[in-house]
Formats: C-alpha cells, structure tokens, sequence
C-alpha cells in the first residue's frame, strides 16, 4: 500500500490599500472556488457586494492595532509590538485553517500592516497585490465617510457633522494620503526585503478586467492553487468602479 504524501496547504493572501480593488479580487477568487474565509464581513452601503473579509484576520488586526493604539487609517510610523498573546493567536488561526482546508486565503486590507508578522507564521504563502493610483483610493474613502453621515437621523446634527467635514476635507486628504503611502511602502519594503520573486503577482485595479484569465492561470499552474477559471464579467460591474475622482472631493 502507497504511503499518502502529506502535501503542503497552498495559501493566499490578497494585499492592497482599502478601497484598492481587493473586495472585487476576493469575490473573484472566491468563486473560482478558493476557500477565503468560514466567516465573512458581510455587505453594507460602502460595499453592497460584500467585503469577503475573514472575520479571523479581521479581528486580531484590529486588535493589534488598538494595543499599538492606531486605527486602520493611521499613519503608522513606527514598528508595531506583538506581545506573545498575539503570536500565539496567529498561530493558532494559522494552524485552525490548514486543518480545515488544504488550499484557503484571505483578504484584510490591514494585512499590509502585519506583513512580517504573518511571514513568520505562513514563509510559503502566495501574495496578489492589487494597486490602485492614490487619488481614487483618497477619494473613494472621502466619500465613503460622508455618506455614513446620511446615517444620522437628528437631521441639524447630520448638517452640522456635513458642514464640518467639507471643511475639514484637506485635513481628510492628508490623513487618507499618507494612509495609502504608508500601506503601499509597506508592501514594496516586504517585496524587497523576502526577495518574493515569483511568490507574487502585482496588477493595477484598472489592468484586472484585461489580465484575469492569465492570472487565475498562473494561480492554478504556477502555484498550484486548485480553482477554476471563471470569466472576471462575473463578478465586475464597470459602473461600479470610478475612473475619476469626484470634483466634490477634489482639492
């Protein structure tokens, strides 16, 4: 009788700034059959298709941060501290995952934050990088904000929260811009410094629709993921996907 060959988890990670494209990744992986979470975030306003986050990941991203006091769109200029608590929690999901499935991923923006960290515990992972230009990152998350504002229902409370935003829209700018240098560097330092090679792929939001049968391809025959190739017109909606930022938010 063979002896089964006990073979390696093939993972995943989709990096990118928020607001970058990586929901519209995910979904696409998602469907070719990837396993990139048992508890996803959900749809709401800012993303009525869904977010396909690891509510996992999620979580211990946002507490990291909040023990390293910074929130996702912090400029985070200095190295974060990972007590051993936090290790031994990565670890574990880490380990939770591959017992349940042989090839998964997953989909944080925030991950950019915490590259080296899951380096440690994942050296064989895979990273798709989506990039998207700064100018519609920042704007999208501009807009994003002030739409949650409609969410107030004391009607002077939601005006007055308005007017203060507009007039705070250059100091919005600034935190949101050095928001996606900061996520961006991190990911072209990571690249550098593990010398990655062929262990990622790194498209442009708006070169996704064009490249991604070649990538589902290469994801599947280079790395041995085992998905289908589905057509990408499954999952994009052009009119969804703004090419311009918003003369309202445009300084």
């Amino acid at each position: 009788m063979k002896k089964e060959v006990n073979k390696k988890n093939k993972i995943l990670v989709i990096l990118g700034m928020h607001r970058s494209g990586t929901s519209l990744t995910a979904q696409w992986i998602l469907r070719s059959g990837l396993n990139l979470g048992d508890e996803l975030m959900g749809a709401d306003k800012s993303n009525k298709f869904g977010h396909v986050e690891d509510m996992d990941f999620v979580s211990i991203h946002r507490d990291m941060l909040k023990h390293n006091g910074y929130v996702y769109s912090s400029n985070i200029d200095r190295e974060l501290e990972f007590i051993p608590y936090y290790h031994a929690r990565g670890e574990a999901i880490v380990q939770f995952k591959n017992k349940l499935h042989h090839s998964w991923g997953w989909k944080d923006p925030r991950t950019c934050l915490f590259l080296n960290f899951w380096a440690e515990k994942i050296p064989e992972a895979k990273y798709f990088i989506v990039f998207r230009s700064p100018e519609l990152v920042v704007d999208s998350l501009l807009r994003r904000e002030y739409s949650s504002l409609r969410k107030i229902n004391i009607l002077p409370l939601r005006w007055v929260r308005q007017l203060w935003f507009k007039f705070h829209i250059a100091e919005k700018y600034d935190i949101y811009l050095k928001s996606w240098i900061g996520h961006n560097q991190r990911i072209l330092d990571f690249i550098r410094d593990k010398r990655l090679g062929e262990d990622f792929v790194l498209v442009r939001l708006r070169d996704l629709k064009d490249k991604a049968n070649f990538l589902s391809k290469h994801i599947s025959n280079s790395w041995k993921f085992d998905i289908e190739t589905i057509p990408f017109s499954d999952v994009y909606e052009e009119k969804y996907l703004k090419k311009s930022s918003s003369s309202q938010f445009r300084l």
